[in-house]
């Protein structure tokens, strides 16, 4: 029995009942019904539910859908009467959660008629919600073009909302973008790993090798192992986060032997993992926003499990394009809310502004990594392909204001467009190879790579920085970090200034 049910009942036993539940005061209830026949029920029942009447019922707590082809397709019954279902079951709460973000609270029916008026929607809205009250012929085709200019203003809106939300978080220029979840690889190596000592570099992949081959490359993946062990071992011994208590578990990842720490505090977990991968073993972190970064336990196990052990085990950091990278991966939601805007908004910064990002991570002793992760405007005829990849973004962007199309969609066609760029010109013959008989893998090998933004889990959905080479410690990794977030947070603040303006030009 919950606390509430008990309370009832005690209160019941005592002789007294629950106060009943009234309906709105008469002034307001002359109000609603006068968003009732011009909006429709649903509108009512959302303004009730944001104005706390329990007799309106509480929202479902089940998945929102947030956008919806606006345009006919396939076959048309079964669009419309989708259409028909979406608006249905999302509209009130769309222009609720809009008028909200544009006015405040405390909008009335006639804000709200202003609102859908200056999105240019009251007729479509009126004109659905008389065909759906006339029912019959009148939710025929006729009603199609409505229909169609209803979910479009209802994608804007909600495109709207979302780029509000990410954007108007509150700004930490000192450590920027303090909620977007960040993964992290950190790679070792030594000249067993790398091949240096005798010429047979640690391959994970050993599938289809024979013989002697085959037989260098299993004693590589042995010697590997030697070195997680004793890394392990290392860590193991070692002093501890105050509080927290560790276990060391045995897993697999990229079909081979990894480890991974897990250290607990109450409801307190982190974890962090020693893996293998070319020429090099990588560890891989537990996925944290950038201010749980600065938490003392994680510092703690960065600064004293991660560099300095791995040092004391006799691998070092190789912060060349041969020591595995650095890279890092920034959250999908976490950074960037599911707005197409400010999505297409933040990949026009970094790729218009790639060779800034060189100048900061390509320098002595890191490289640029052209093999890779080139940058667009670095590859063969780079400004033609930079001026492609900015006259798509612009298409994108125009069609998300339009409500054409949503954050996936978006993403399906950047997919699209960055698979048909070519290679640097430096890249090797395996590369090329690769990417020849699997064309769906050139996404991966780009300065900023977008093959996870389409994650069937939502909550694997990033983007991955490719173009950093390996972090020496705990703080170049934060210095890295602000570099990033200080470019997307500048994004940011210049997408919620445009959408400010085009607000204000929207309702005045």
């Amino acid at each position: 029995m919950s606390p509430s049910q008990h309370e009832q009942r005690t209160d019941r036993t005592a002789g007294t009942r629950p106060a009943p539940v009234r309906g709105p005061a008469p002034a307001e209830r002359s109000g609603l019904l006068g968003v009732q026949s011009t909006l429709g029920n649903t509108a009512v029942l959302h303004l009730l539910r944001q104005a706390g009447h329990p007799y309106a019922g509480a929202g479902q707590g089940v998945a929102v859908q947030r956008f919806m082809e606006p345009h006919p397709s396939g076959e048309l019954a079964a669009w419309r009467q989708r259409a028909l279902d979406y608006t249905s079951a999302n509209k009130a709460r769309i222009l609720g959660d809009y008028t909200r973000m544009v006015l405040g609270d405390g909008y009335a029916e006639a804000d709200m008629k202003g609102v859908l008026k200056g999105l240019d929607a009251l007729k479509a809205w009126q004109a659905v919600a008389k065909a759906v009250r006339e029912g019959g012929a009148a939710v025929g085709p006729a009603v199609d073009p409505s229909l169609t200019t209803l979910v479009q203003k209802l994608n804007v809106m909600e495109e709207e909302c979302a780029t509000a939300a990410k954007a108007g978080e509150p700004a930490d220029y000192a450590n920027p973008l303090p909620e977007s979840v960040v993964g992290t690889e950190f790679t070792f190596t030594d000249s067993r790993l790398n091949g240096t000592a005798d010429g047979t570099p640690l391959r994970v992949d050993i599938g289809g090798l024979t013989g002697q081959e085959d037989a260098r490359a299993r004693a590589a993946i042995t010697y590997a192992r030697t070195r997680m062990d004793d890394w392990a071992a290392r860590v193991r011994a070692a002093a501890l986060p105050a509080g927290f208590a560790l276990a060391v578990s045995d897993t697999t990842v990229k079909g081979q032997h990894a480890k991974r720490f897990t250290y607990t505090n109450g409801s307190t977990d982190w974890w962090w993992e020693i893996t293998m991968d070319d020429a090099c073993l990588e560890t891989r972190s537990d996925p944290t926003p950038v201010a749980g970064l600065h938490a003392a336990h994680v510092r703690f196990i960065m600064r004293s499990h991660i560099f300095p052990l791995a040092a004391a085990s006799g691998l070092h950091v190789d912060q060349s394009i041969l020591g595995g990278g650095g890279h890092l991966s920034l959250d999908s939601a976490t950074t960037f809310g599911g707005s197409v805007e400010l999505f297409v908004q933040s990949m026009r910064e970094w790729e218009t502004q790639w060779e800034d990002w060189v100048a900061r991570f390509g320098s002595a002793p890191r490289e640029k990594d052209v093999v890779n992760a080139p940058w667009t405007g670095d590859l063969p005829q780079g400004e033609t392909h930079l001026n492609g990849v900015r006259a798509l973004l612009d298409e994108i962007l125009a069609d998300a204001h339009r409500g054409d199309v949503d954050l996936p969609g978006a993403i399906g066609r950047l997919q699209a467009h960055m698979r048909t760029l070519p290679l640097h010109q430096n890249a090797t013959q395996n590369l090329r190879n690769k990417v020849a008989d699997h064309p769906e893998d050139r996404l991966h090998y780009q300065a900023v790579n977008l093959e996870h933004m389409a994650d069937a889990n939502e909550a694997h959905r990033r983007v991955e920085f490719r173009d950093i080479q390996a972090q020496d410690g705990y703080e170049q990794l934060i210095e890295d970090l602000r570099y990033i977030g200080s470019m997307l947070q500048g994004v940011r603040d210049n997408v919620r200034a445009d959408q400010q303006t085009r607000l204000a030009q929207r309702h005045p």
